[in-house]
């Protein structure tokens, strides 16, 4: 009604459209063809029911989404092109380095030699090994109030531990203990993932843990700590200001000790007090870059447990190392279990020990793990990655089906074995390679690296000497490597034990100290095989001279394979530039020096040199 008779029902009421209504009687207040009624903003007539949609905040079609036909990458309400974070990895756009790829953001957990750079490092991950200082080595702020102590980290990368080394000083020789335990929290439990107990000389000086593989975890906390009951007085380094630091795996969070350790024990656990976040003390952690496979995936818990020793076959197509596996059990009690990696030319065997380990593994459902094994693989050949116990309890291993062909990083899975007359650790053990199934799978988890083996004199001459019970060859190092293993090429007329050594010098006239050692029983092998000396991980440092060598005691004569015109030869960290031999070695010594004479260019000894 026009009430004032003025010929207008607008007067001073609200009309957004101009028109001759004012909005409180307009059934179409901004007179864009939409009613009030259903047009979802009736004071803009850029918006209603089936306008043009344009890519912003506005729902300018009414259809209650601003994403339209628009690109939308992690698949909320927002469009690229007004997301912050396009791909909702955390990492705003920014400075996300790829922001529509959900598994690429700073801090991500980053895959080696993928040619993908998925932590935004500016580079991917090379497979390389590599060795990571935490604190000064220089500085010799060396403590001994407490009699175990180490450094714990936040793991954001699956990597491998090869083995670390704590920066000590002795007063005079002791025996000390290592250990990796893990957590899903910084404040524990801490269970033991592997340990070592290596003879350490007195001095100044790094001392190694020897080969510990054990796998990381993203999201998971790692305690790698030093323990030792010795009565000499041992000085442990200690620096601040390293929190935060990466070294491969993860970040260095602080600082463990205290004063009541007692004895080595394998399955010890950390409740995680004494934690502190102000320094840690000096170690060189070495990390390889492994890759996993989890075959019959899980866990299923579809457990068996009528044979007391059972395991996967795989056939090999890519020259690698089985750095660890780790088999899916479930034990009532804790149990002595032992691990091995059996090789053969053939399906049906016979099947020959390349790599074994014992670990004492407690109670529960878990993964055990074999611990270090580096076993090298051979494209063509057949492995049998296999898992035993002895003691009594009911030990239940977990089982599927369907994953024939599954590629383990080394080559695709066969089937698998059992039996029930397993009776004892023994790491010369044959397989004839029967009760093969190609049914399924045990669960376990393949840690593989890759590798590089140099074979050094490969020819098959055999040209076999006897005449010295100690051998091997000198390498002078120019890259910084993984020293994973290497093979000796023997004839044994029997069964002997037989002891590798790696030692380095800064000069090719030493003296000589170990780095790593190890003793392996060999079963004969007439006509000749290589020998494996069993992890040792050692990490070469370029100019320095290392000796890596072969001895025995045994009473049979031991034919060493011998070939001339091998200097030079790169073995994967540096050239061969000698060898040497004698006939005084009385037994295995891990603390062993040499004083580096009897250098020798005319030829080496055969062996096949593991390298990562």
């Amino acid at each position: 009604i026009d009430s004032d008779c003025d010929g207008s029902l607008v007067d001073g009421f609200t009309n957004t459209d101009g028109d001759s209504e004012p909005d409180c009687i307009d059934l179409d207040d901004d007179g864009d063809g939409d009613p009030d009624a259903t047009d979802c903003a009736d004071l803009d007539n850029t918006i209603y029911n089936g306008a043009p949609e344009a890519c912003d905040t506005v729902d300018s079609d009414c259809d209650g989404s601003l994403v339209d036909g628009f690109t939308n990458t992690d698949g909320d309400n927002e469009p690229d092109c007004i997301d912050l974070d396009d791909d909702n990895d955390g990492d705003p756009d920014a400075t996300d380095c790829d922001d529509i790829d959900a598994t690429i953001y700073n801090g991500a957990p980053e895959i080696c030699g993928d040619g993908i750079d998925q932590d935004c490092s500016g580079a991917d991950l090379s497979c390389d090994s590599q060795q990571y200082l935490v604190g000064n080595p220089a500085s010799s702020n060396f403590t001994q109030s407490t009699n175990y102590r180490g450094n714990w980290f936040l793991a954001d990368t699956e990597a491998t531990i090869a083995s670390f080394e704590m920066h000590a000083n002795l007063s005079s020789a002791c025996t000390v203990d290592f250990y990796v335990h893990s957590s899903a929290s910084a404040s524990g439990p801490y269970t033991v993932e592997a340990s070592s107990q290596t003879a350490a000389p007195s001095g100044n000086q790094y001392i190694d843990s020897g080969p510990l593989n054990v796998v990381t975890e993203p999201g998971r906390y790692y305690f790698l700590t030093f323990g030792y009951v010795c009565t000499t007085t041992t000085y442990i380094d200690y620096d601040t200001s390293w929190i935060g630091e990466h070294v491969g795996f993860g970040t260095l969070q602080g600082w463990h000790s205290h004063n009541n350790y007692t004895s080595y024990d394998p399955t010890m656990t950390l409740s995680g007090v004494s934690r502190s976040t102000t320094a840690a003390y000096d170690m060189r952690i070495n990390v390889a870059f492994t890759t996993g496979a989890e075959v019959a995936t899980g866990p299923s818990n579809n457990y068996s447990q009528s044979t007391n020793w059972r395991g996967n076959w795989f056939l090999a197509d890519t020259a690698a190392t089985i750095t660890s596996f780790d088999m899916h059990a479930n034990l009532p009690s804790a149990c002595d279990v032992d691990f091995y990696v059996h090789e053969s030319s053939a399906a049906s065997g016979p099947y020959t020990v390349v790599a074994s380990n014992q670990v004492s593994a407690p109670a529960g459902n878990q993964y055990i793990s074999s611990g270090p094994l580096n076993a090298p693989t051979e494209p063509g050949k057949y492995y049998f990655l296999t898992f035993g116990y002895v003691c009594t309890t009911t030990t239940y291993i977990d089982y599927d089906t369907s994953w024939v062909g599954f590629d383990a990083g080394f080559g695709p899975l066969q089937g698998w074995h059992s039996n029930n007359s397993y009776s004892g650790y023994d790491p010369t053990m044959a397989l004839s390679g029967n009760s093969r199934n190609t049914s399924g799978a045990y669960e376990m988890n393949v840690h593989v690296a890759d590798s590089a083996a140099t074979d050094l004199a490969p020819s098959p001459d055999s040209n076999f000497s006897q005449s010295t019970n100690w051998r091997g060859n000198y390498v002078l190092a120019d890259e910084a490597k993984l020293l994973l293993g290497f093979q000796m090429k023997a004839d044994l007329p029997s069964s002997c034990a037989v002891d590798f050594y790696v030692h380095s010098a800064s000069s090719a006239s030493g003296p000589y100290t170990v780095e790593a050692s190890n003793s392996v029983t060999a079963p004969a092998s007439s006509g000749g095989g290589y020998i494996h000396s069993g992890p040792l991980n050692v990490f070469t440092e370029p100019g320095l001279y290392y000796f890596m060598t072969f001895a025995y005691v045994c009473t049979a004569t031991t034919y060493i394979d011998y070939d001339s015109s091998w200097i030079g030869t790169d073995v994967g960290f540096g050239e061969i530039v000698g060898w040497n031999w004698s006939n005084s070695y009385s037994g295995y010594d891990e603390t062993m020096t040499l004083p580096g004479n009897g250098l020798l260019t005319s030829g080496v000894y055969s062996m096949i040199v593991d390298v990562l």
